[in-house]
Order: C-alpha cells, then structure tokens, then sequence
C-alpha cells in the first residue's frame, strides 16, 4: 500500500502483502503498526471501494459522479463541435429472426442500377472517404482515451 500528497510525494509505503490480501485488511495493518499511516488532523485520503470507510479514509463518490457527468459533457461538446457522424454512413446491421444478421442498406445494387461510370466512382471514392475518416476517429479516439488515463 502507498499514500502519496497531491504533487505525487510518497508519503508512506507498506510492501509486502500479496496481491490477493483484501484492502481493508491492509488498510488496517496500517493502522495498527508501529509505523503506523498517519492520518493528519482535517485531511483524509481518497481510497478505492476496497477499503473501509473509516474517519480519515474517504470513497470519492463526489468525484466519481463528477467524472460520469464530464464525460456526457464533454460527449455532447465533441458532438456539437464536430458534425462527423462516424455511424451515419456505415451499413446498419441487425438480426432477422433466424439469429443472423442480414444488411439493410443495399449499397451493391445502388451501383448495379447506376447508368454510369463516374456514379460508381463517385460512390467507391465517398466509400473510402468513409472509411478514411473511420480509421482517423478511431485513432483520435484511442489518443484521446490514452490522454484522459494518463491525466487521471
């Protein structure tokens, strides 16, 4: 177990227990030692849903809630700022009542019926558009992902 201050000091440091001992358990070594886990007057530690709510230890639920309601704000932000609909112009697949999946856009007979070549162009170039812009959002999304873990 490790405590630390805001600015990533550690402050105090337990090893040695195996990974499958129960937090609380742990937690309450801490408080029992000789080298106990000093707790200062007022202060508290932010603790995982693992270990005891005791005075001094506290489960930032608070926090947890203002995280849930940060990601729909900033999930509405992206969506108003950025007007690209990654599912608008991917194909929407669902069951039939057999269990498979069958297709209910039907791009192939659009370019069967088109009378000419520059249609089908056209849409085979608006196809990997698609697919472009698909791969660059799954990108941006992972680095994204990566920058809120890596902040958290």
């Amino acid at each position: 177990m490790a405590a630390c201050t805001f600015d990533m000091q550690f402050t105090y440091i337990l090893a040695g227990w195996e990974g499958s001992t129960v937090d609380s358990r742990v937690l309450k070594s801490t408080l029992t030692r000789r080298d106990k886990l000093y707790v200062p007057e007022g202060k508290y530690y932010l603790v995982d849903v693992g270990y005891a709510n005791l005075p001094g230890f506290r489960l930032p639920i608070e926090i947890l809630i203002k995280i849930v309601i940060a990601c729909c704000v900033l999930h509405n932000y992206i969506r108003i700022e950025d007007h690209m609909d990654l599912f608008e112009d991917e194909e929407d697949y669902s069951s039939d009542d057999s269990g498979g999946e069958h297709c209910e856009d039907n791009n192939e007979s659009d370019i069967e019926d088109s009378d000419s070549s520059d249609d089908v162009d056209t849409q085979r170039n608006t196809q990997k558009e698609s697919a472009v812009q698909s791969a660059r959002a799954s990108y941006y999304r992972d680095i994204l992902a990566i920058q809120m873990w890596q902040n958290y």
